[in-house]
């Protein structure tokens, strides 16, 4: 099970255009936008599909369970594992 600091989500969602967070009585979804990696190193890259990174979970207290995440693009989508959550959500924590 992997647990995110609600506050920390709270305040990358106020404070960074890449995530917003929704509410639905204890339902929360986060969604994140990472930026390409052309974007990451400064370079143009007009063919590059943005993907956007769905995170569902339950708040519970001052934690969220994540329940399910799905990363999405233009033409496909796909469960992430806890494996491939696990660094990100270290780094949510930490913020």
């Amino acid at each position: 099970m992997i647990y995110l600091n609600y506050d920390s989500v709270k305040r990358l969602a106020q404070s960074s255009s890449s995530y917003s967070l929704l509410e639905d009585g204890e339902e929360v979804e986060i969604t994140f936008t990472p930026p390409s990696s052309a974007e990451a190193a400064s370079v143009e890259d007009q063919e590059y599909v943005r993907n956007v990174v769905r995170i569902f979970g339950t708040r519970q207290g001052d934690k969220v369970l994540v329940k399910r995440a799905v990363v999405e693009s233009e033409d496909e989508s796909r469960e992430l594992t806890e494996d491939e959550l696990e660094f990100w959500a270290e780094s949510v924590n930490s913020y």
